[in-house]
């Protein structure tokens, strides 16, 4: 079988798998209810994620699994860790822990390594050495949880994971890495069959199923897998700073939203309404349009990577480019969108 069919097969399994899990999700409780700052009507059955990751792994397992168990089982780790974080909201110490650990376990066992950050100073690439493991630690933990802070909307996280892994999978074709190319596609068609479910495509139908932290999780940690496989595993076609870009808007997000709930003196992992996504609806859009435009930025943010690849622009500049728009995001979103609301909210 071929690569498209293998991802088609991910995604019919996933399309099939959602309304099956969703009655058993309802008599165990494995719902989300509204309420707070959640504004959904109805309880929503959370096994998005799990539909997703199974039907990866029986494609995958079809397939051969390219890249053998170690990838599965820590998607099965944070998986586990989210289904029980759904149904029990653990503490935000032992949530950490634990993708701590499994983030380890990636590293350790399944040898994904960060040996480097490209040429960020300059022309020759920036060892890190001994730091290299810690280091790869704490990216796979960060964006294990900038994807999983930034599922606030139908469809959001679910389209942004399925335009970044379109953008892996874009890098691997163009660098001529086909072997590296099967996991992903099959976890994109897994996506796909998903978002059937949880992205408003007619009017405004609501979501039918959600991801949860389970499918967040799970899903991010096999994102960040892949990136590092692409970028190091079969020889370094492409600069680390491409996978940044095709990441960014998630990245940038969180990392804007931690830094100023710091400066506020709050905990940086709690909850509040001061996502890009929260200021678009204030500003009067619909949340599937509010969606459609994170999207679309998604897609840009990726797009000027890997153009920025395919046209040679330095690492360094592709860096210095990455911390300048965190820069802008920063100051936006602190002093610029909430005036902008307080000056709208007078008129």
């Amino acid at each position: 079988m071929s690569t498209f069919l293998y991802a088609s097969l991910a995604g019919l399994l996933a399309a099939l798998l959602v309304p099956a899990l969703a009655g058993p999700a309802r008599r165990l409780g494995l719902v989300d209810l509204p309420g707070g700052r959640k504004d959904h009507v109805g309880e929503i059955p959370l096994v998005g994620g799990l539909a997703i990751v199974v039907a990866f792994a029986i494609a995958w397992a079809l397939a051969g699994m390219p890249l053998g168990w170690p990838l599965l089982a820590a998607m099965t780790g944070m998986l586990v860790l989210g289904a029980l974080d759904d149904f029990h909201f653990l503490s935000t110490g032992l949530r950490l822990l634990v993708q701590l650990a499994v983030a380890a376990f990636a590293v350790m066992v399944g040898g994904v390594l960060l040996p480097h950050v490209g040429g960020v100073t300059g022309a020759v690439s920036l060892g890190l050495g001994w730091a290299a493991v810690p280091f790869t630690i704490l990216c796979l933990v960060g964006l294990v949880n900038a994807i999983n802070m930034s599922d606030g909307l139908d469809g959001l996280a679910g389209g942004m994971l399925m335009v970044m892994l379109g953008w892996l999978l874009v890098v691997g074709a163009v660098a001529g890495l086909p072997e590296a190319l099967l996991a992903p596609a099959i976890l994109l068609g897994a996506v796909v069959g998903f978002l059937v479910w949880n992205f408003p495509w007619l009017g405004a139908r609501p979501a039918r199923v959600f991801m949860g932290d389970a499918g967040s999780m799970a899903l991010a940690l096999a994102l960040g897998w892949f990136a590092v496989d692409l970028a190091f595993a079969h020889g370094e076609h492409v600069p680390p700073m491409v996978f940044a870009w095709v990441l960014a808007l998630p990245v940038i997000e969180t990392a804007s939203l931690m830094i100023r709930r710091l400066w506020r003196g709050c905990n940086p992992l709690q909850s509040d309404r001061e996502h890009l996504h929260h200021y678009l609806l204030w500003f009067g859009l619909s949340r599937r349009a509010a969606t459609c435009w994170l999207l679309l930025v998604t897609f840009l943010l990726g797009g000027v990577g890997v153009t920025g690849w395919l046209l040679g622009v330095p690492g360094v500049v592709l860096f210095w480019a990455f911390v300048a728009l965190g820069c802008v995001h920063l100051l936006m979103m602190e002093f610029g969108l909430p005036r902008l609301r307080s000056r709208l909210d007078v008129q």
